[in-house]
């Protein structure tokens, strides 16, 4: 299945699946996910998922090393993801689940940072959508990063 963000949208397959008021100076969302309010937000270094009324995110991204661009995700007590990128100089990432490779993350276009996710159809809505957010960090902040430096 594939994932894109579309303006204010994520549509999976094509099918509007979620809509997101992204915070303009900071990594956090505001995102509704087939009906159901969640903040993106952050916790430390992690971001997180959480369903809005509910005391604890149910979704937590964290880079285990500052030197490496990948991205930890944990979603309930027992599924884990890992974003990291395909390799030196590429554009693309790999996403794992509970370590086998399940899809990739690319961008829709040459000149675009917005992310697309594609990914097997067993993975549940709230977690593509999740894992397309962290894509979009982390090439927002490859962007930055790469502006700074030159």
């Amino acid at each position: 299945m594939r994932a894109t963000w579309d303006s204010d949208h994520v549509l999976l397959d094509q099918r509007v699946v979620a809509d997101v008021d992204r915070s303009f100076w900071s990594e956090r969302a505001s995102v509704v996910i087939e009906g159901v309010p969640w903040e993106f937000g952050k916790d430390g270094s992690e971001r997180t998922g959480t369903i809005v009324g509910e005391p604890a995110p149910r979704c937590r991204a964290a880079r285990p090393s500052f030197w490496r661009q990948n991205w930890v995700i944990a979603i309930g007590p027992t599924t884990r993801y890992e974003i990291a990128p395909e390799g030196a100089f590429r554009r693309n990432y790999v996403v794992t689940r509970d370590g086998r490779p399940i899809g990739s993350s690319g961008v829709g276009g040459f000149w675009s940072v917005k992310p697309t996710l594609d990914v097997t159809d067993d993975v549940p809505v709230t977690d593509a959508v999740f894992l397309l957010w962290i894509a979009f960090l982390m090439r927002s902040r490859a962007n930055q990063a790469a502006s700074q430096a030159g």
